[in-house]
């Protein structure tokens, strides 16, 4: 029986899983891990160390004021149920200040809203280093200052329910097949990039969009019947991804002996998959070092 890309996705996904919690015995220490993110990366990690370490004490610092900034029932129920199979102490609105080495690991500083800090064998940022303004104190050299820094695109994804585009605006006939996904060149003037028709919902036309700026109050011109608009801004949604010359334009994967940077594989690839790859690495390494 033939499988389409979605099922043989699962299909890995599910031998990985199974494979990796058969990888190998853990050790008999109990290390403290904080992870700084809560997004697909961090709960990745935070999943195969709990697999791999399982009397590892794990703690995830979120700023936000939830998990997984996403629309309810969407792509936030994977972090979410990564998460909960971690067993991870998650404490939101807990802003990472900054982390101090020290002589018996690292002193983790978080605002929760007054400072607060967490005392840890190993630190995992899970989150870009040129948005975290983490102050790194006690380290032979800036462990983020030496990293390449890397440009970030920001999106204001529209979801839109609406009767169907508006013909008119395309300089289309009345009778036009309207195609799945609508994209733009570089050089476009458009104030959004792409338009995509994700689903119908009782009758109405669900649409996402990635636009450069909030267009909500010029919607009606590209949809005909609108009845909700959503935005949600996203202020680095992935970096600019250029051809890479060398290895020194990579951003590092271990900063220190036991601080490690799962965001680096967006710059190669800006993806929940590569993220969760990356948190899986991270996670490997741990287990590795980790008597």
């Amino acid at each position: 029986m033939a499988l389409n890309k979605y099922q043989t996705v699962n299909v890995l996904f599910t031998f990985t899983v199974i494979l990796v919690c058969n990888f190998a015995q853990p050790g008999l220490s109990a290390p403290n891990i904080v992870i700084v993110g809560a997004g697909i990366g961090g709960s990745s990690c935070a999943y195969y160390l709990h697999q791999w370490i399982p009397q590892a004490n794990i703690t995830i610092l979120e700023a936000d004021d939830r998990i997984a900034s996403s629309v309810d029932g969407g792509n936030s129920l994977l972090p979410k149920a990564l998460i909960n199979a971690s067993k991870a102490d998650v404490m939101l609105n807990s802003l990472v200040t900054s982390v101090t080495k020290d002589p018996g690991g690292y002193v983790v500083t978080y605002n929760k809203p007054s400072p607060q800090q967490l005392l840890a064998d190993v630190v995992i940022l899970a989150a870009p280093l040129e948005w975290t303004d983490i102050a790194f104190r006690n380290f032979p050299e800036d462990p983020a200052s030496k990293q390449p820094r890397r440009t970030w695109t920001y999106w204001y994804v529209h979801y839109v329910s609406a009767k169907s585009l508006n013909n008119a605006y395309f300089n289309q006939p009345q009778n036009w097949n309207q195609p799945q996904d609508i994209l733009t060149t570089s050089n476009a003037s458009t104030t959004w990039a792409t338009i995509q028709f994700i689903t119908n919902n009782n009758g109405l036309n669900i649409y996402k969009l990635f636009c450069f700026q909030n267009i909500t109050s010029t919607i009606n011109k590209y949809f005909l019947g609108v009845k909700t608009v959503h935005v949600k801004y996203w202020k680095y949604t992935f970096p600019e991804l250029m051809p890479i010359q060398k290895d020194s334009q990579f951003q590092d994967i271990e900063l220190d002996d036991n601080l490690f940077n799962i965001n680096t594989m967006e710059s190669v690839a800006s993806a929940m998959e590569g993220s969760v790859i990356s948190g899986r690495n991270v996670a490997m390494i741990v287990k590795e070092k980790w008597p």
